[in-house]
């Protein structure tokens, strides 16, 4: 037996997975497929074939359902290996094919990356995390230097990424609000350098920062300085019985309107990838939570430029942008 074709190193779960074989034995059998996840250690699934001499398998359904799409959030600056990527095989008896990576979005380019897109210079709202991804075959290290009133500290994380994307998270958060700036320079194997500098907003009470997956399958993010509570829809059904009629609530909504500042092209480019992103995330009392945009379109100018962007989100009730 052997297998004749697999997915591409660095391929998308988003996409199909295709694996074919071929028994190399002219008459039909049974066979067990075990997908592997080799990053975790586990087995993911166990497809059983009956009576074949060759098949395709799709795993990419196998996979999505123990992808985490959600970033970590902490209280502490960190370095982790990105929930949305593993490394898998199949394997059938003692024949193993390749290792693939498998992640969000596809890596076109297994290099030293940092797939975050944002612009190197951002506003963000105090409390809210800085968040970002990167990639190295081997090591991500980030080098945090906090600018505060009365002075300046430095911190510095590496991890081993095992040939895995990485995320990194890095709280703004601190002592009497004394946290002025933060500026980060991210290294992945000591190939690439970045650098990345963070003003803590003031002022922004009526803001709220946003997280998607841009088409590298990066973390980034936005404070939005104008968030605007639009509309609350209620949805009540009835249930009636012989004896009397019980009401209950169904569902309880809020529409935000939120609106970016006037920036730069390049980040108004950058902002505009949000409506094609799968999950949207708010940062609400220290955890992300996921957030709807219910019309996925950006109205550009007559001359295709992107002034500001303004956008309309919705969310549960209870959890409350402003």
């Amino acid at each position: 037996m052997k297998f004749t074709t697999i997915p591409k190193n660095g391929a998308s779960w988003h996409d199909n997975l295709i694996y074919e074989f071929d028994s190399e034995i002219a008459e039909g059998a049974d066979y067990t497929l075990s997908i592997n996840d080799k990053s975790r250690g586990i087995v993911i699934g166990l497809v059983t074939l009956r009576n074949v001499t060759k098949a395709k398998v799709d795993i990419a359904p196998y996979i999505r359902r123990i992808m985490g799409t959600t970033p970590a959030v902490g209280t502490t600056p960190a370095v982790s290996i990105s929930p949305a990527a593993l490394i898998i095989n199949l394997s059938c008896d003692d024949i193993r094919s390749e290792n693939r990576l498998i992640f969000r979005s596809e890596i076109k380019s297994l290099a030293p990356e940092l797939y975050t897109r944002s612009v190197t210079r951002q506003t963000v709202r105090r409390n809210d995390p800085i968040l970002l991804t990167a990639y190295g075959e081997e090591y991500v290290t980030v080098r945090i230097r906090y600018m505060h009133n009365n002075g300046s500290t430095t911190k510095e994380i590496t991890h081993r990424t095992y040939g895995l994307p990485a995320e990194i998270c890095i709280p703004t958060t601190s002592t009497n609000d004394t946290l002025r700036s933060v500026h980060l320079t991210i290294s992945c194997d000591n190939a690439v350098t970045y650098e990345r500098d963070y003003t803590i907003g003031e002022g922004l009470d009526n803001a709220a920062t946003l997280y998607w997956h841009n088409p590298m399958g990066g973390v980034d993010h936005y404070t939005f300085p104008l968030v605007r509570l639009q509309e609350r829809y209620a949805e009540v059904e009835s249930i009636t019985t012989s004896t009397t009629t019980y009401r209950n609530l169904k569902s309880d909504r809020l529409t935000y309107t939120l609106t970016s500042a006037r920036e730069v092209p390049e980040q108004m480019s950058q902002l505009a990838e949000i409506v094609g992103s799968p999950h949207i995330f708010c940062h609400l009392d220290g955890s992300l939570v996921e957030v709807e945009m219910p019309e996925r379109k950006i109205v550009y100018d007559n001359h295709g430029a992107l002034p500001l962007l303004q956008i309309k989100l919705t969310t549960n009730a209870k959890c409350r942008l402003l």
